[in-house]
């Protein structure tokens, strides 16, 4: 490439192109002063994430500006406790209203049978357990969060703003786990600027990055919307299964969303009402 010789960031392009972060277009130019898209910048995150060695630690990143978010999409979560969090086990909230807890690491499961429960620069570890954080009753609000280490990360009523899903993990013969998985009888969620990723930690597929069924249980209508989030892996990562034991639709809506390219059979399975998704891997 010839088109940046002489431009003030020609060192830093010189960079960029060594690493493999950046490729410039199919006609051998990198167009330094063009405007960058958002899914050009998704596929340069990507490249970043995979050129990482998989001990590297990711240095920290300051939040965005009030108002400003961003996906979460290296091997870790961009936002999450300080490194000196409170630690404890599992926990259960049983009683009604809102509880806010920020900076703790939970060795365990957490749900919400009452109220609202909001986590805030929070880690789960599920160690292992069927799920990690779960809506059952109440719903649960996760902020800037990681979720990790169990079969299915998040089930039911959890909406998620700027969350890491990932590195599953289950102690089943049969595993099926999921990212995130919607079952129950009329769960709703929304997740926005997360990272929801359908793999284990071994670096296998998981089932999916996201399942919404309600053809078990009493068949009640399933919603769930996802804006501006990071999908991928799983056999699909995105499964989507209406119909069989009760009357209730799956309506789902994708909107600016980008898939990574990495899944067994595909990026969808089922029908969903709105379906904005770019591909930006491999």
């Amino acid at each position: 490439m010839s088109d940046f010789s002489g431009h003030w960031a020609e060192d830093e392009i010189d960079y960029v192109l060594e690493k493999g972060w950046m490729v410039g277009d199919p006609d051998g130019n990198f167009r330094p002063d063009d405007t960058v898209t958002r899914a050009e910048l998704a596929k340069v995150l990507t490249n970043v994430d995979e050129t990482y060695p998989p001990d590297t630690e990711i240095p920290p990143v300051d939040p965005p500006p009030d108002g400003e978010y961003y996906i979460p999409v290296f091997q870790g979560p961009i936002l999450t406790h300080d490194g000196n969090p409170t630690v404890r086990g599992s926990y259960n909230k049983t009683s009604e209203g809102t509880e806010t807890i920020t900076n703790t690491l939970f060795n365990g499961q957490v749900r919400c049978s009452k109220g609202l429960l909001i986590l805030r620069n929070c880690e789960v570890k599920g160690g292992g357990r069927d799920w990690a954080v779960a809506g059952w009753g109440g719903r649960v609000f996760l902020d800037q969060c990681e979720i990790w280490d169990a079969e299915d990360g998040l089930k039911d009523d959890v909406d998620t703003l700027q969350t890491t899903v990932h590195k599953l993990r289950s102690t089943n013969a049969e595993p099926h786990s999921d990212a995130v998985q919607l079952q129950g009888s009329g769960s709703k969620a929304t997740h926005r600027w997360s990272y929801l990723n359908g793999y284990y930690a071994t670096g296998s597929f998981a089932n999916s990055a996201i399942i919404v069924k309600n053809d078990i249980g009493n068949g009640a209508l399933q919603e769930i919307t996802v804006e501006d989030c990071y999908l991928n892996g799983g056999n699909y990562t995105v499964y989507l299964r209406s119909g069989g034991a009760g009357p209730g639709p799956v309506v789902s809506d994708f909107k600016r969303c980008f898939w990574g390219g990495e899944a067994r059979y595909g990026e969808r399975s089922g029908s969903a009402r709105v379906w904005d998704v770019t591909k930006v891997g491999a």
